[in-house]
């Protein structure tokens, strides 16, 4: 594959999580199911996509959407100040997907220090959020979902 394949295809991953994460957003607070599987099913798809594309594909990958739709289904609101333990729980089963594409992958370790990093932010808004609901759902996604798609490109 050429360099610009790679970057086409890497590219392509950006453009999924932008519709994953207006899927997220549109099933912020009625129709949930377009967040939990829509949204899911699209980052899923891309990573299965991407490895198929890339030769690196497992029957395993198929196990990404039901953690990815675990994911999407945990509710974060801020309730009697405890959003910040839901969130830790979306961060941490965003880690485990992670975690387990490295294993399927059979390395990249290191790009869940970034994966943890990003997720960490969204858990910062449990206690300090300047963002619209529908702003930070879209922004949630993105933290949350990006560095997924970039691991089938782990060599």
């Amino acid at each position: 594959m050429t360099e610009y394949q790679l970057g086409y295809l890497a590219g392509g991953n950006v453009v999924a999580v932008a519709i994953a994460c207006l899927l997220y957003m549109m099933g912020g607070r009625k129709n949930k199911i377009i967040r939990r599987l829509g949204g899911s099913f699209v980052i899923a798809a891309a990573v299965n996509v991407t490895a198929y594309i890339l030769n690196v594909w497992s029957l395993f990958l198929l196990i990404v959407w039901p953690l990815k739709a675990g994911e999407f289904c945990l509710g974060y609101s801020n309730n009697k100040g405890k959003g910040w333990i839901k969130r830790i729980y979306i961060t941490a089963l965003s880690l485990t997907c992670g975690a387990f594409l490295c294993w399927v992958f059979g390395g990249g370790w290191w790009l869940l220090i970034i994966h943890a990093l990003m997720g960490a932010g969204t858990i910062l808004f449990a206690f300090k959020n300047p963002l619209p609901a529908p702003v930070e759902e879209v922004l949630v996604c993105l933290l949350n979902s990006t560095i997924v798609l970039f691991y089938p490109f782990i060599n």
